[in-house]
């Protein structure tokens, strides 16, 4: 048996995922790339609005959570911190121009190629132990920036740990 307790540390999203674990995954990305835009732009992607603190942005897909296939939909350069307004709030022409003028402007047009070709065929499935090591890749994603989630202390050490298996 796996040893996971440290994946219960980790709060998980109602917002995105069909079981726990794709939430937590979910979780540590949102809380990633909300932690790493607000400390490099502090504002959203889409509309320039700025942000008082990293909780206050959401992390809104470029390509939809939809549109995108199993694995892209974690992937951190398909998405981004944006304001409730720009992320859910209205699905307009003028929010999606705005949102790929802003990866262009911030990443170049090669992140926009990426992002296409990323949601165009399909990838590997989410099997459990894919999604940890997606989990765990994440964590240390977020040892590089300078805000932590509350939860980062109790799982910061899992990323160095291998998985006990009994035999």
């Amino acid at each position: 048996m796996r040893d996971k307790n440290w994946l219960t540390k980790i709060p998980p999203s109602p917002s995105h995922g069909s079981n726990l674990l794709q939430q937590r995954y979910w979780r540590v990305v949102s809380d990633f790339v909300r932690i790493r835009d607000f400390e490099k732009y502090g504002a959203c992607i889409a509309c320039g609005k700025r942000f008082n603190s990293w909780k206050e942005s959401q992390a809104g897909h470029y390509k939809s959570w939809a549109v995108c296939r199993w694995f892209s939909k974690y992937d951190t350069k398909n998405i981004f911190a944006e304001c409730a307004y720009c992320n859910t709030g209205f699905k307009g022409n003028e929010v999606g121009a705005n949102f790929k003028e802003g990866i262009i402007r911030r990443y170049g047009k090669k992140r926009i190629t990426y992002i296409d070709e990323l949601t165009k065929y399909p990838t590997e499935k989410l099997d459990e132990d894919r999604i940890i090591e997606g989990i765990k890749s994440t964590i240390k994603k977020l040892s590089t920036v300078k805000e932590k989630p509350d939860y980062f202390s109790k799982i910061k050490w899992a990323i160095g740990r291998k998985q006990k298996t009994c035999k």
